[in-house]
């Protein structure tokens, strides 16, 4: 229901209410013979105020939408050139970005080949290099007989180890020289630590297992035993010990020298000052006497001495001055 049917309503109110004043005689029902006015209109407006608050929002609803805004074409052109563009952009980046993937895949793969052709090589010149030494232990197996003295077996042996250490420096692995050298532990591997009285402390007595160096660095540390000798000190303590003594005696021989400085420095100093004093005293009797003035000085006459003024006022025994008359003055 709108606000037309409460109309429509009212109508047949209005209609039936006059229908029924003709029937009762030309007065309508509800009215009292004062002349009062009816309930039912009040009661109509009511509803009819009510019905009209209710549909408000259906009616807003209903009214017609504002027309849209015109469309500005050249901005809409400006941004479909800037989405072409950055469509483009974004394809450009994603050819760029897959070519330098496969740039990165193909330098790996080449790197990894040529590691691997490096390690060859390295394995090639390191058997190349043993290749003689089992040359020479090939040939001392084929004429070693049963028969053979010992001490042929051990130069054999002897020869055979020589030339494969050979071998090991030309393919630049050396051997670590351990006897009688102080544990260093990036260097040795301690087995065991032995009492000793014959050797200082913290020194290699046994090499149990031979170590070796590739080049500067360490391939296989020496499996070793160190001396514990409290009564004779490891030479590295003794070195140390050494060097401060040494740098004791340079401290003492320094200072002794700054003082010395100083004392010359102190006589040059007053060297100089004596010089200076015996150029004064010089200087003073090379000066003449002026022969001019010492004879005007002996033919002045001898001045008489100052006369005495007598005071214009003087002071009686109070001590009060006698101003006299002032007109003779």
């Amino acid at each position: 229901m709108g606000i037309d049917n409460l109309e429509d309503q009212k109508d047949d109110v209005s209609g039936s209410s006059g229908s029924a004043e003709q029937a009762g005689g030309g007065q309508p029902q509800g009215a009292t013979a004062g002349g009062t006015e009816p309930e039912g209109g009040s009661r109509l407006d009511a509803a009819k105020a009510f019905f009209r608050a209710m549909y408000a929002g259906d009616e807003a609803d209903k009214a017609p939408a504002k027309e849209d805004a015109p469309v500005d074409n050249r901005r809409v052109q400006q941004l479909e050139l800037q989405c072409r563009d950055l469509e483009q952009r974004a394809t450009d980046a994603e050819g760029a970005y897959k070519r330098l993937m496969a740039d990165f895949d193909n330098f790996r793969r080449r790197i990894e080949r040529e590691r691997e052709e490096s390690v060859n090589i390295g394995i090639k010149k390191a058997a190349e290099a043993f290749i003689n030494g089992l040359d020479d232990l090939d040939r001392a197996l084929l004429y070693l007989t049963p028969e053979t003295p010992a001490d042929k077996i051990v130069e054999s042996f002897q020869l055979v180890g020589s030339r494969i250490f050979a071998c090991m420096e030309q393919a630049g692995i050396k051997r670590m020289d351990t006897k009688g050298v102080e544990f260093d532990p990036r260097l040795h591997e301690p087995v065991m630590q032995v009492d000793s009285l014959d050797h200082p402390d913290n020194t290699i007595v046994q090499e149990l297992r031979a170590g070796y160096f590739l080049g500067e660095k360490v391939m296989r540390a020496a499996l070793v035993s160190v001396a514990s000798n409290p009564n004779i000190p490891a030479p590295s303590v003794v070195a140390a010990r050494e060097e401060a003594e040494r740098q004791k005696q340079e401290a003492e021989k320094q200072k002794e020298e700054a003082a010395r400085a100083k004392a010359e420095s102190e006589r040059q100093k007053q060297e100089a000052e004596k010089q200076r004093q015996e150029a004064e005293a010089k200087a003073l009797e090379n000066i003449a006497p002026v022969p001019e003035l010492e004879t005007a000085a002996s033919a002045a006459p001898d001045t008489p001495p100052p006369k005495k003024v007598k005071p214009l006022v003087e002071a009686d025994a109070q001590g009060v001055y006698d101003l006299g008359d002032l007109d003779d003055v």
